[in-house]
């Protein structure tokens, strides 16, 4: 494992949905290195989930989940993304803003001042923008359409996160195969 490629943060969390190859809610360790923020799912046979690469980043956003749940209501938290009533006091959601408009959500299991604090520092290391003020309440979060981008287009993306070190070979064929089925 190669520097750029170790964690720099590791946190229990959840991907609720957003990205553009991973539609399917999945527990697992958050973690985050100087390429990108991603899920390690502890049960599968590819771990690095719903990869985004901080060049494709616009900003990202911290919230305690309460005031995430009140702010998009239960969309976000029962509706799109079939997730079960899961947050507490003690958990967080992080929203990762893309260049292209598009939303990746996660949640973390970890206080939200503490883990807030450690998150915005290494990720403004990292050249990224966490914005203080909440992005404008969706009505719906519509699942992630990648139907604007051709296969080709999505295949050559794969290829750049692969060549970047950001997916593993397994990984790339993985979802090489899952465009392609």
């Amino acid at each position: 494992m190669t520097k750029k490629d170790k964690p720099d943060l590791q946190v229990q969390g959840r991907y609720l949905g957003g990205h553009p190859t991973d539609a399917d809610p999945e527990d697992g360790r958050l973690e985050l290195n100087e390429t990108a923020i991603y899920l390690f799912a502890y049960h599968s046979r590819f771990p690095r989930r719903a990869v985004v690469p901080w060049t494709t980043v616009r900003s990202v956003y911290v919230e305690p989940y309460n005031q995430a749940k009140s702010r998009v209501g239960p969309v976000l938290v029962f509706g799109v993304f079939g997730l079960a009533a899961r947050g507490s006091a003690e958990s967080s959601v992080v929203s990762v803003h893309l260049n292209d408009g598009g939303v990746v959500y996660y949640q973390v299991q970890a206080r939200f001042m503490a883990f807030r604090a450690k998150f915005a520092a290494i990720v403004r290391a990292f050249g990224v923008t966490v914005t203080d003020t909440p992005p404008p309440s969706p009505v719906l979060f519509p699942p992630a359409t990648p139907a604007a981008l051709s296969v080709a287009d999505e295949l050559a993306k794969l290829a750049q996160l692969r060549d970047s070190g950001v997916l593993t070979e397994e990984e790339f064929a993985l979802q090489k195969a899952r465009l392609l089925a």
